[in-house]
């Protein structure tokens, strides 16, 4: 079993569906899940499975000097994340059908990043504030 999906809202923009300057940077995700299950004669069912998916989403400054020395949206940013989830289960079943033992191991990930910037009224952007987390 494998499914993917995307979500990029780039193709409504582009329609004419989405107003890009509402959202300065136009959101977009995907995910992904698999397992696969293999059957061994004498061990037992092994399956192979994995989720995860990624995001990102923000907003860009505004580029009118007027707005800026108002001090109306200065502020830039770029939020991202990332999960995944990846393991392997082993069942194996005593010959009496009725009792068998499984075990599960997994590993998971997960990072989270978020980068701020403010641009003052000469249209000059301070550095990249970078905030990442994760495990």
């Amino acid at each position: 079993m494998f499914d993917y999906r995307l979500a990029d809202f780039q193709y409504l923009t582009r329609l004419g569906i989405l107003d890009a300057k509402d959202y300065g940077i136009v959101p977009r995700s995907s995910d992904y899940v698999f397992k696969v299950s293999l059957k061994a004669e004498k061990s037992g069912t092994f399956d192979v499975f994995a989720v995860g998916g990624s995001s990102e989403a923000g907003d860009i400054d505004s580029a009118n000097v007027d707005e800026l020395k108002n001090g109306i949206d200065q502020d830039e940013f770029l939020e991202t994340q990332t999960t995944a989830v990846a393991g392997i289960k082993h069942t194996f079943s005593f010959p009496n059908n009725k009792t068998y033992i499984r075990g599960t191991a997994a590993f998971s990930y997960q990072f989270t990043s978020d980068r701020d910037r403010k641009s003052d009224t000469l249209m000059n952007k301070t550095k990249w504030f970078l905030n990442h987390a994760g495990e």
